[in-house]
């Protein structure tokens, strides 16, 4: 259990980076209580990260999709 609740701070740590989340806020800084205690205080802020991650590759997907087209009407392929 030691090992996934470290292995959780860091990828909320990794994820927040990659996120560009300035700040902490609404993510748990629990330290205190039992380590499955912990692990639970973690689990929701790691959900928004992940759905955030999924979202942002989703954007980046569309947005190079629509420079494709944009570079292909502009070459007259389309």
């Amino acid at each position: 259990l030691l090992q996934a609740l470290c292995d959780g701070r860091v990828e909320l740590s990794t994820l927040q980076s990659a996120l560009g989340e300035k700040s902490s806020v609404g993510f748990p800084e629990k330290t205190s209580g039992t380590i499955k205690e912990q692990l639970v205080a973690i689990a929701p802020a790691l959900e928004q990260l992940w759905k955030q991650k999924e979202e942002r590759v989703t954007q980046f997907a569309d947005v190079q999709s629509q420079i494709q087209k944009i570079c292909g009407e502009i070459a007259g392929n389309l």
